[in-house]
Order: structure tokens, then sequence, then C-alpha cells
């Protein structure tokens, strides 16, 4: 009998924002398929690689956002109240202090912080890169007595911001100090409010607390530039916490519906589609509704994977992380993340960088951990790697890294119950992994819980090195879980469990 090694998560209990018990799921996995086959298999997760240790350097712990500006060719990212120019040990500059998400834009000469939490905007000018100064237009939102919304976009030379009125606000051409207080549109459909502005296929999107409204730049002589798309509107609206991330023509986010549903949506070619299982719904409405958590969405793009990941969290003077959520697009699964190797158990990234042809994307996590993912098959976190770039030498967006430490990814599946289709009382003989083998001896650990999946039994291993090696004697059951664990320096990719097992006959 095969058990596939590919399933769904499936929260059993949960309490106070974190989950307690789950009957399946893939921690530190991703899924793919064998391009000849077409089978699914599941190997750890790509490795990620602390490259700034915010520990080693600063007091703070408020990792807030990160942004590569081209126009100058430097990272700025901010923690706490400072914005530091290229790494911890670079310039800094003074901005209100934080702890949650800041939002980075540019526009004409302009690198723009937004920052909804202390309801400030922020610029730096391409001709003085280490100054930062505060947007004083007495018609942006904040001075002109609004409360900024989350998010912005820019399209068309314009920044547009939103504020929680529901209101759509515009900035003056290339200039993000310049706003006219004529220059707004309200978002339409319904008076809920304003939660989020993004930007989709050139076009803005509104989400408030129960709608999604698109507009386009019509070029209007007078007033907002911006007129409605009257054709399409939808009634998912968002909940007001920092769950968005963009990638491309690509919109996720956790949503709800007038009724009070709670879900995670992606936004593709103008569609809302609910991404998120009905279990997860679950879990999700609970923990913002009941126990106050607060939400982070991020992600990345590596090895031709979308990755949307979402960090639920405490807020006090740092925050406190429960778990982290992880999206994959192209498996349409979710999976639970952490690092091995930051001092920090979740994964909770606050922000992304773009990529560039000769560039990885950068992140930065809660704690001010500077990261970017190694796309190499080693599946390790690490501490301190190198970089390095040679054009001409690898391809775009190819690199190695040198100088590090390093430790393996621990990869954990559970299968699942397992009834074998009846309850009557089974002996099973034998169980083996399905797999491609490892160049060397390696071993994956099989535990096994039977009628609960609260009580598994001590772990035995196999070795998936090439050899036929087999748990044999495996016992007697009605319903069987399995948990296996790999955490090797070599890359693993298991199919499933294949099993003999005898039915008795009650």
């Amino acid at each position: 009998m095969r058990i596939p090694a590919i399933t769904d998560l499936h929260i059993k209990q949960f309490s106070g924002g974190g989950i307690i018990k789950m009957s399946s799921y893939a921690k530190n996995a991703v899924y793919d398929k064998y391009p000849d086959s077409g089978n699914w298999y599941a190997t750890q997760r790509p490795g990620i690689n602390v490259f700034e240790d915010a520990s080693a350097a600063v007091s703070d712990a408020k990792g807030r956002g990160v942004y590569y500006w081209n126009k100058v060719g430097k990272k700025y990212f901010v923690n706490n109240a400072t914005v530091y120019q290229t790494s911890y040990s670079g310039s800094t500059m003074s901005i209100t202090a934080g702890t949650e998400r800041v939002y980075i834009f540019e526009l004409g000469n302009y690198l723009i912080i937004l920052d909804p939490e202390n309801n400030e905007g922020w610029v730096i000018n391409s001709s003085s890169p280490t100054v930062i100064a505060a947007i004083s237009d007495a018609d942006f939102p904040p001075n002109a007595g609004k409360t900024l919304a989350k998010g912005g976009a820019v399209i068309n030379s314009k920044l547009f911001v939103g504020d929680t009125l529901g209101n759509i606000n515009e900035s003056s051409v290339s200039d993000p100090t310049a706003w006219n207080a004529l220059s707004v549109r309200n978002a339409e459909v319904q008076p809920d409010g304003g939660v989020y502005i993004g930007e989709h296929h050139q076009h803005v999107v509104a989400l408030g607390n129960r709608t999604l409204e698109f507009f386009y730049d019509d070029a209007n002589p007078t007033g907002s530039s911006l007129s409605p798309r009257t054709d399409i509107d939808f009634s998912v609206g968002a909940v007001n916490l920092h769950s968005f991330w963009e990638e491309a023509d690509l919109t996720f986010w956790v949503g709800n519906t007038a009724s009070g549903g709670v879900s995670v949506y992606s936004l593709q070619n103008f569609i809302p589609t609910k991404i998120s299982t009905n279990n997860i719904d679950t879990f999700l409405g609970s923990a913002i509704t009941i126990d106050s958590v607060l939400l982070n969405g991020s992600g990345f793009q590596v090895g031709g994977r979308t990755y949307y990941v979402l960090t639920l969290y405490f807020l006090s003077t740092t925050i406190a992380p429960t778990v982290t959520l992880v999206y994959e697009l192209t498996s349409d699964r979710w999976y639970l993340w952490g690092l091995e190797q930051s001092g920090i158990d979740d994964f909770p990234v606050m922000n992304w960088t773009k990529a560039t042809s000769t560039r990885l994307g950068e992140g930065i996590l809660s704690n001010g951990d500077l990261i970017t993912p190694a796309d190499d098959n080693s599946p390790q976190d690490t501490i301190g790697a190198s970089t390095v770039f040679e054009t001409g030498v690898f391809e775009d967006g190819v690199f190695s890294s040198t100088g590090f430490s390093g430790a393996n990814i621990n990869m954990q599946l559970v299968t699942g119950p397992q009834d074998f289709g009846n309850r009557k009382r089974k002996f099973q003989s034998e169980i083996w992994p399905v797999g491609t083998p490892t160049d060397t001896s390696t071993t994956l650990s099989i535990e096994v819980s039977d009628e609960s999946d609260d009580t598994w039994q001590a772990a035995r291993s196999v070795d998936v090195g090439g050899s036929d090696d087999r748990l044999r004697r495996c016992g007697k059951f009605r319903q069987r879980n399995y948990r296996l664990t790999y955490a090797d320096s070599e890359q693993y990719r298991i199919e499933g469990l294949e099993t003999i097992e005898r039915q008795g006959t009650a």
C-alpha cells in the first residue's frame, strides 16, 4: 500500500493564536513534481542565509521594511526608528520609533517610506541619499487629519495612498512631497472604509472591510485622475492588518466577507480566489477575532516558485510570532516553516526587496536580521554567507556562497491517519520509503501513532542512500498515522511510504 508524502495542513487543536495539534502537515518542506513521471515528491525547503545578524550590530530587534533602490544602487532598511543604508554599519537616518511594517516605494528622484503605525510619510531624495525628511505638505492625508491605510501604489509617475475613510489620494507627478486637496477619489461601492491600496495590472486596487474595487488613470483634467472600473468589483474585503504582499501582478492577503468569514485570497487577472482551506480559515478566524492575533504577510520567489509567507504574532515591545504559514502557488499547498539558524523559531518575514538581473531579493525578519534565499539545492540555513556575483560566469540570479556556518534543515512530514479502507485490525510487517536515493548514506526517521495522533512511538530509522533498508515487525493497529523526519545536508526527495500489512477478521 502506498501512503503519499504529499498532504494538506490539517489543524486539530489551537489556542491563543498558536497551533497545538495537527493530524497532517509538512514543516520545512516543499512539494514538486518529477518532470518525466509527473509524480509528486516532498523535499526540504530552500535554505535561508542570514547575511546580517542584527543582534551582533544593534540593540533594536524591530525589523520593519527593506528596499533596494536601483536609482542609487543601495539597499535601505528600517529597524525601529532607524533607516539604514546598505548595512548596519552604513549611514543612518531617523524616523519615528515603531514595530509594525512600513511600505516603501520609489517615485522620480525620491524613495518614500509610508508608516501607517505612526501615520507618517518620509522621503529621501537621490541627490542627498543619506538625508530623510517628513512629508510636510498640508494636503498629505496624515497632515490633513486623515489616517493612512496600508500599502500604496505608484502608477504613471504618481503615488497613490489610501486613508481609512475610503479615499484614494494622489501626489503630484514625480513628486511625493506635493499633494492637492482636490486630487482625491472615494472608493464608491460601499461605505466600508479603506484598508489597503495596491497596484494590479496598472490599476489601483482598493480594499475596504467588505469590498474590492479597481480604478484606472483616466487623465481627468480636474480632481482625481482616477476613474472606477464599473464592470468589475467584488464583495470581498480585507482584515485591517498587515497581511498584504504583492509579487508582479499577484496580490495575497487575508480577507473577509460581509458576514465575517475569514480566508486567505490571491488576486490574479482581476479575480480574487480563495487559497486557504476551510481548516485554515477556522484557525485564522479564531486567532484574529478571539485571540486578537496580528498578521504580517510577505513573500518571495526562488527556484521558479512563489511563496506567500504569513506570520501570526502578538505585539508587546517586540513582535512575538506564534506560527508562520507558507503558501506555495504551484503546488497550491500550505506549509509550516521555521528557521534553523537565526535564533528565532518561526519565519517572520516583514518585507522583501525586488530582485534584479544580478542580485537576488533580500528580506528582513521581525528581529532585524537580513536574509536571502539560497537557490543552490543545499538544504541548510546559514549565517554569515557572502554572496558572490560575477558577470558572464553565473546565470542571472545564480550565486555562490562562502564563509558561512550552516545548520541542516529539519524536514518533517505527517501523512494523516490511515485506516486502509476499514477499521479492522491490521498487522503491519514492513514499511519503507519511496523516493530518490541520496548519493551517500543518510537516514530517514519514521514514527507511528496508532488510533489517535497524540502518542508517537519511539522513532526508527532507515537508510535512504540506495540500500533496500526497511522497517520490519511494525505492530498492529486499526488506524495509524506516520511522521517522517529528515535532516541531512544532502537533499532527499520522498514520494511516500510503501507498506505491507495483513488484515485481521475484526
